[in-house]
């Protein structure tokens, strides 16, 4: 018997930055629509006092779909919080594969077959964002020659933004995740300790490390006959790295194929319309 399924994502929202705000509508709409995803979702929101759950109102066109606050972080510190916010709240889902996507993902491909891939995997479902390399933000010396080691396997880094994995599994990753920060061997509060720390954290007796075709980074992607390729095949989704106004890589700086809520204006449209 499979394993039920959910997929969550954590969010906070901007009140000057409606641009940005538009990511989480992106993210469940196409999940819905193009992911051809029907298992349940969570959205733990960073946003305090409900924020995200307003703004959905009581729409029923998502389905089995949560919001679930979570104490508020500094925005720079999320990515290494949700890591550990979110172990108690994963505890009762027993029988369930779980996958974690940020939510400046978006999906143009049936999300199904991912959660097939792990029906049998032991350990953690990866991707590796091939000829990169990641920052070991003063991480521990005794640890930089394991970490190298590990890249220098994968010809890449592990992306931290998303993993998938059955319950047991995905659970016993953000505890050790809990367990190294505890100890302090990366700060939580420096930005992207996260991403290092999935370096480290590499079992490559359990570990499956080639699903970087479910979230896709925009930079290793091509665009053509009105999809996103990676190499040869249609990515299932794909990462905007949502940078803001200020950077030159900004997203209003991107075409309109970059968004979902462009590419794809009909859908975005009729589903974030009021019921």
């Amino acid at each position: 018997m499979k394993n039920k399924q959910l997929i969550y994502t954590t969010f906070k929202s901007r009140d000057d930055y409606p641009e940005y705000n538009d990511l989480i509508w992106e993210w469940l709409i196409s999940l819905r629509t193009l992911g051809k995803y029907q298992g349940d979702i969570i959205v733990f929101d960073y946003g305090g006092k409900g924020s995200l759950l307003e703004k959905f109102g009581e729409s029923t066109k998502f389905g089995n779909l949560s919001f679930i606050p979570l104490p508020e972080r500094p925005s720079s510190e999320i990515s290494n919080w949700r890591n550990i916010d979110v172990i108690p709240l994963l505890q009762n889902h027993t029988d369930y594969s779980i996958a974690h996507f940020d939510a400046d993902v978006w999906f143009q491909e049936d999300v199904g077959p991912m959660f097939d891939d792990i029906e049998d995997l032991d350990g953690a479902y990866l991707g590796v964002e091939p000829m990169r390399s990641c920052n070991f933000r003063n991480g521990p010396p005794e640890l930089l020659e394991e970490y190298e080691s590990n890249c220098k396997k994968i010809g890449g880094f592990i992306f931290g933004g998303w993993f998938a994995g059955k319950q047991k599994p995905f659970l016993e990753r953000l505890e050790r995740i809990k367990k190294i920060y505890e100890e302090k061997k990366w700060d939580i509060h420096t930005w992207g300790t996260d991403q290092s720390i999935f370096q480290i954290l590499l079992d490559f007796s359990k570990d499956r490390v080639d699903g970087i075709k479910w979230a896709a980074s925009h930079y290793l992607c091509e665009f053509k006959d009105g999809k996103w390729y990676l190499g040869e095949e249609p990515v299932k989704g794909l990462h905007l790295v949502a940078f803001g106004r200020n950077r030159r890589d900004s997203m209003e700086g991107m075409d309109k194929n970059y968004r979902f809520k462009h590419l794809h204006k009909d859908i975005y449209e009729s589903w974030k319309s009021p019921q």
